[in-house]
């Protein structure tokens, strides 16, 4: 695992989630699966089939997904507050 790898695939992955749970399209969908492809990649490099490995991209995503939809969550509460 190369963590420069997983940092840039991440920043990547909730760029694409956050944009994809604000606008859903067809489109969308394919950015965020191919940014899904490219951190699993960055967890599994060239094909490995590692347990540990598959695992630790499993909770990182959904740490990824967790800190995303908290995100959101606490923006519409502000606006929500400030309205």
């Amino acid at each position: 695992m190369n963590v420069k790898c997983i940092a840039l695939a991440s920043k990547q992955f909730l760029k694409t989630n956050e944009g994809y749970d604000a606008a859903p399209s067809v489109r969308g969908l394919i950015r965020h699966v191919e940014a899904t492809i490219q951190l699993y990649e960055a967890f599994v490099p060239d094909g490995m089939d590692s347990r540990f490995s598959r695992l630790a991209f499993s909770l990182w995503r959904l740490v990824l997904v967790t800190k995303c939809k908290a995100a959101a969550l606490f923006q519409r509460a502000a606006r929500m507050c400030w309205h």
